[in-house]
C-alpha cells in the first residue's frame, strides 16, 4: 500500500483567544486523531480515501475554558496494490497527518504565545484500537 496524493489540508476551526483569556496554569490533552476509510470506488478496486482528522485544544485548568481549539482535515488517495489494510499503514498514515498538523501549530504560532507549545507525536499502541475499528468499519461497508 502506498500514499500517492495527499490533498490540501481543509482547517475546521482554528480558534486561538487574545493572550489575556489564557490563565496561568492551562492543560494540553493528547490530541484527538480520527480514521475514516472510504470504500473503493466502483471504477477502480485499487484506490481507497483515507481521512485523518487531528485535533488540538488547550484548556485553562481553573476556569475549563478553552483559549485554543484546532481541527485540521487530511485527506489521502491510497493504492492499494492488491494488499490487506492494516494497522501499520494506517497508523503512518495518522503520523503523517499529525506531522502536517504540527507544521502547521509551529507556523502559525512561532509569533504569539502558543510559541512554546509542543505537540505530542502519536503512538501505536494508544491508536491500535481505534485503528482496528475503522478498518472494521472499512470492511463492513464493502
Amino acid at each position: 500500500m502506498q500514499v500517492i496524493k495527499s490533498f490540501p489540508p481543509q482547517v475546521k476551526e482554528w480558534k486561538h483567544r487574545p493572550t489575556e483569556d489564557f490563565e496561568k496554569k492551562v492543560e494540553e490533552p493528547a490530541e484527538q486523531y480520527t480514521l475514516e476509510i472510504t470504500p473503493p470506488l466502483p471504477g477502480d478496486k485499487d484506490i481507497l480515501y483515507f481521512d485523518v482528522t487531528v485535533e488540538k485544544q488547550i484548556i485553562n485548568a481553573r476556569s475549563r475554558m478553552v483559549p485554543f481549539h484546532g481541527i485540521i482535515y487530511y485527506h489521502f488517495k491510497v493504492k492499494t496494490n492488491n494488499e490487506t489494510i492494516t494497522p501499520e499503514f494506517c497508523f503512518s498514515v495518522i503520523r503523517d497527518a499529525a506531522g502536517n498538523f504540527a507544521a502547521y501549530f509551529q507556523n502559525n504560532t512561532r509569533k504569539n504565545n502558543l510559541k512554546g507549545y509542543k505537540l505530542k507525536k502519536p503512538e501505536f499502541e494508544l491508536l491500535q484500537k481505534q485503528i482496528e475499528k475503522a478498518i472494521d468499519i472499512w470492511k463492513n461497508k464493502q
